[in-house]
């Protein structure tokens, strides 16, 4: 049956062949060759602050995989992915951030999974590396502790023909620190046309309404953990950020094979950490910000 085959050859890829934006080796992986291209832009929002009165930004992200392996449900998967992200900051004094603000990630990983009967293995490494945009113009500055290695070790298992459900650990930097957090996931096949993945950090609902159109709901952690160094790169530090996207969207697939997808939503609950020239560390909130988010896929 075709929702049995879905759940079957989906252990990473969730929501019905909509090509989600990467957001690490925890994230949501399709089981196929992609090449995909996203850009979000953020609507200004007030920050509670004694340095910052409000931020806005933009993010843009890269992602492209390969498949090794002879099985369609259970390939190996190579791939590297980069995000930029820039936080523009409205300051209230003199006390500047030690940061341009144009933030980096890049990210190298490999993911194996075994398969037996029900049962599910999944295990993934991804070197990570995050900083300042001054320093991939001056690699000299990048240092042993700009690089992270990311992971997940996860079980799944098939409890029903249309009900999978996945206890995991992940390492990664998406709720604010770098740090281990344990994984959790349903995943739901109702029909062919209703798909719901529902878990810690992320959650996914996907309504097909046709093979051409499908309507999808996300709510995923966005935080993550940058080294940097100030505009005149003398002065490094840490930067941090959490957040929650929560996202509604609409994806299409052209005749060409190709997926185009337009996002709305929110940031929520965003928190920085992050020092500043007068030697003092600050904790800012911000207000959550409307987002707008275009997505382009190729998959084969």
């Amino acid at each position: 049956m075709k929702t049995l085959s879905a759940l079957s050859g989906a252990l990473l890829y969730c929501c019905g062949g909509s090509l989600l934006a990467y957001n690490g080796a925890c994230g949501p992986l399709p089981a196929k060759r992609v090449l995909a291209l996203q850009h979000t832009e953020f609507a200004t929002a007030d920050m509670d602050s004694r340095v910052f009165t409000s931020q806005d930004g933009m993010q843009t992200d890269f992602h492209g995989q390969h498949t090794l392996g002879a099985t369609d449900d259970a390939p190996t998967l190579l791939g590297i992915a980069h995000r930029y992200r820039t936080f523009d900051f409205a300051e209230s004094d003199a006390a500047g951030l030690l940061t341009n603000g144009h933030l980096h990630k890049l990210s190298f990983y490999w993911l194996t999974q075994t398969k037996r009967r029900s049962r599910h293995w999944l295990f993934a490494l991804a070197p990570h590396l995050s900083v300042s945009s001054n320093q991939l113009q001056q690699p000299d500055l990048i240092e042993h502790d700009a690089w992270q290695l990311h992971g997940r070790l996860q079980w799944r298992r098939q409890w029903r023909q249309d009900l999978w459900l996945s206890l995991g650990l992940c390492i990664d930097d998406r709720l604010t620190d770098y740090r281990a957090y344990p994984m959790v996931a349903a995943n739901w096949r109702p029909s062919d046309a209703l798909h719901f993945d529902v878990g810690f950090p992320t959650t996914r609902i996907a309504l097909h309404p046709s093979d051409t159109w499908r309507l999808q709901i996300n709510l995923d952690a966005a935080g993550g953990e940058w080294r940097v160094y100030d505009k005149a790169s003398a002065t490094y530090s840490d930067f941090h950020f959490r957040a929650w996207r929560a996202e509604l969207g609409m994806t299409a697939n052209l005749a060409s094979g190709d997926q185009i997808g337009l996002f709305w939503g929110r940031e929520f609950r965003r928190r920085w950490r992050y020092a500043l020239s007068d030697g003092a560390t600050e904790t800012g909130t911000g207000e959550s910000a409307a987002l707008v988010s275009l997505r382009l896929a190729r998959s084969w």
